[in-house]
């Protein structure tokens, strides 16, 4: 089988990968989450609802805040956000890598990434659960 190009690739983050490694997809959520919704949460003893609800919160509240993002955010992590902010629906690369550079490029210390290098980067990701929509698995 052929592997698509980049501009082919879509990735979104595979709840299943949480399942599989026995890592908790709610908590990640939780974690990336602003100040202002980490405090409400706290005070209210923790995450409250699936990986669903805290998705729902950070594309309407988190992510819509200058400092969810920065120009020092790594690349997966930035990636990670960015999908994120897209409700988890499949983000192509071409999308990622415009929006990763643009932020990277807009802050003190300007960086650049290689395209051949997030492609590898997103593809051999063991952390985010970041798949490409071509291997994310639709059966159980």
């Amino acid at each position: 089988m052929e592997k698509p190009t980049q501009e082919g690739l879509v990735y979104l983050v595979d709840p299943k990968w949480y399942e599989e490694h026995k890592k908790s997809l709610p908590d990640t959520l939780q974690a990336r989450r602003c100040s202002s919704c980490q405090k409400k949460t706290s005070d209210k003893g923790g995450p409250a609802g699936g990986w669903e609800e805290q998705m729902k919160k950070i594309v309407e509240c988190c992510s819509k805040k200058p400092t969810w993002f920065s120009s020092r955010t790594p690349a997966l992590e930035s990636a990670f956000r960015l999908i994120l902010a897209n409700s988890n629906r499949p983000l192509p690369f071409a999308t990622l890598y415009e929006q990763i550079t643009n932020l990277w490029s807009s802050g003190e210390s300007p960086r650049y990434i290689a395209k051949e290098v997030l492609v590898k980067m997103l593809d051999m990701d063991d952390f985010y659960g970041i798949r490409s929509t071509s291997a994310v698995r639709t059966t159980p």
